[in-house]
Order: structure tokens, then sequence, then C-alpha cells
């Protein structure tokens, strides 16, 4: 296996705050509430003329080579000390907090980790011309690529500054196994996956009673895919028909669970189905939402 060099230069391995952020239900935006019992940013800091190797909680690397700093929005130099936010989503229920589904341009991404990091100084965002990061790879057989969030359209895409091949793992010097990428400067969230390699062309549809209720549907109610043999997620999006959420271009053969959450009037609901399998799952999937905990919620979207 190649052997990935990394630069003497001082290893930070520093003591962070890991802020979780507070659990609150005082919002009908479901996106917003979510997000609020999700994974919350870690902080570090660090110095331009040194850089380093900073280790987020659940082991992603950022490897930032010295005084390659710039403010983002003016090219400037950027020197002395550096913040860094970082959010590390390492399952599918974590993906599903930060709404971060696993699908680039209606293909199906298997993902090895998602990380979003965010640099600055003062209140100005910093990029790095030449700084790496590292997921680890629990599966060394497998080829991945980065794909950064582009929150418009709310999909991943394929980074397209640099080459950006599938690729195995790489060893780092303390001779652990990582995927590793360019830090890129024109996205926050970075995604390491690869294509699912499936065939077909299916449809799944499922009816929330009362969500389209609100002006809004979307930010009230979400509706997810998740396959309990894959570290995917699928978004269902709202149909124009009442009630309905549907997703098209799905592979034949995979099996998957849905799950339904909704927020109203502070009150958080959710529904789970049955397995159900996209070869055959061409009928309308019912899940009628119901009152749950926050602690119920996440052991919830843990299980899937």
């Amino acid at each position: 296996m190649k052997k990935l060099s990394i630069l003497p230069f001082l290893l930070i391995s520093l003591a962070f705050q890991s802020c979780k952020k507070e659990q609150k239900s005082d919002s009908d935006n479901i996106e917003t509430y979510l997000q609020s019992i999700g994974p919350g940013k870690q902080q570090f800091t660090f110095q331009t003329a040194q850089g380093g190797t900073l280790v987020g909680e659940k082991g992603t690397r950022l490897v930032l080579n010295p005084n390659t700093f710039l403010f983002k929005d003016d090219q400037s130099q950027a020197s002395g000390a550096i913040q860094v936010d970082l959010i590390e989503l390492s399952d599918k229920a974590e993906i599903m907090m930060w709404n971060k589904p696993t699908r680039s341009d209606n293909n199906l991404l298997v993902s090895g980790g998602v990380a979003y990091v965010y640099m600055s100084q003062n209140g100005r965002e910093v990029i790095s011309t030449d700084s790496r990061i590292q997921f680890l790879a629990n599966d060394t057989s497998v080829l991945m690529q980065a794909f950064g969030w582009n929150d418009s359209e709310k999909s991943w895409y394929l980074f397209n500054q640099t080459p950006n091949p599938p690729a195995p793992p790489v060893q780092t010097n303390s001779d652990i196994s990582v995927y590793d990428f360019p830090l890129p400067s024109n996205y926050n969230w970075i995604n390491c996956d690869y294509f699912y390699n499936g065939t077909g062309n299916s449809s799944v549809f499922v009816e929330v009673p009362g969500s389209h209720e609100e002006a809004t549907p979307s930010t009230s109610s979400l509706v997810y895919m998740a396959f309990p043999t894959l570290f995917s997620v699928v978004r269902m999006s709202p149909s124009i028909n009442k009630d309905r959420f549907n997703v098209t271009n799905m592979p034949t053969s995979l099996t998957f669970r849905v799950i339904a959450i909704s927020v109203k009037d502070n009150k958080i609901k959710a529904a789970v189905s049955t397995m159900y399998n996209t070869t055959n799952s061409a009928g309308v999937i019912y899940l009628e939402p119901k009152s749950i905990t926050t602690q119920a919620l996440i052991s919830l979207l843990k299980s899937l």
C-alpha cells in the first residue's frame, strides 16, 4: 500500500471544545430541529506558520500545510491564529440529522464519512491552497472519490478543481489507512463516497397524512429512505399529490426502510416502515407519525 508522506511539522491533537447543540423543539422547521439534536461543532486553533494535523473525535484528519492560508474574500495572505470548526457525520442517523442525503445528480452514493470544515480569523473565512482532508478507511478494498455539497440543489457534486479519480486508501506515517483528498476552497461540506453500482429505475411513493397541511410541507415534514446494508440515505421529495412524497431513478433490488419525521406546534412525531425492496415497491407506503421524545427519535434513527 502506498505510503503518504506527512511533513514533520507540529502534530496538533488539540484539546478542543465539542459544543453539543441544545436539544430544542421550539421551531416548526424540521431541518432546524434535527440539526439541533445532531453532532455539534468541534473547535480547534492552529498557527499558520506551523500548520499541523487536526484529528476529530471520529477520526477525520485535516493535514494543514504551513503558510498556505488565504482570506477567501480578497485572496490576501492570512497569518497568525486560525480557528477551525469541524462537524463529523459517521452514520445514517447523523446524515439525516444534518440533511445531507447521499445522492449526486440522482445517482446513489455510498458514503465513507462526511465532514464540515470552516476555517476563519476574526469573522473572515480562510481557505488553504495546499492542505488535505482524510477519512478513516473502514474497508480498504473500496475506491472512493470526494464530493462537495451544493446547498441550493441539496446534492453532492464531484470535486472538479483537481483530478479526482476513484482512489484506494493510503497509509499515514502512523500506519492509519485513510482516504486522502485536497481540502477544497469552494465547499465546506465534504463527502467521501463511491457511486453505487446498480441498475434499474424504480420509483417509491410514501403517503404521510397531514404532512401537506402547512404552506411549505418540506419544512415541517421529512421523509427518508435508509438502506440496512449501505451507508446511504435518500431524501424523498414532496409530491404534487396531497400528502405524498416520492423518489425516482432508484436502482432495483435494494432493501430499504422509510422514516417520516414531522414537527408541528413544537411536537415531534415519527413513523418508520417495515422492510421493502425497490424491485417490488410500486404501491404506496403509508406512514402515520406518532408523538415521540427526542431521545426515542435518536434511537430510532440510529436503528436504521
